[in-house]
């Protein structure tokens, strides 16, 4: 019973070990080289990454990312006159 107990509280452990915390998405756009290698991570195993918390977060920081940093041209109003 002990022997079992034991196991039991290793694989516990050990499986602990792997789980990280959830970062959200704004955690990815302060930290941009935590979310490039997380990006890097997740698409080296979409197998298991795939429906991940972390890598549907970094994905999103990083399509925000992105949209920031392309200067788009101002849109005119057109509900007010030229």
């Amino acid at each position: 019973m002990k022997r079992m107990t034991v196991v039991v509280l290793l694989a516990a452990t050990l499986a602990g070990c792997k789980d990280e915390p959830a970062r959200d998405v704004q955690y990815f756009l302060d930290h941009s080289d935590e979310r490039a290698a997380k990006l890097v991570e997740c698409e080296n195993n979409p197998g298991e990454k795939a429906i991940a918390a972390n890598c549907i977060n970094a994905g999103e920081a990083d399509r925000k990312a992105r949209a920031r940093s392309q200067q788009m041209p101002k849109v005119p109003d057109l509900t007010r006159g030229q």
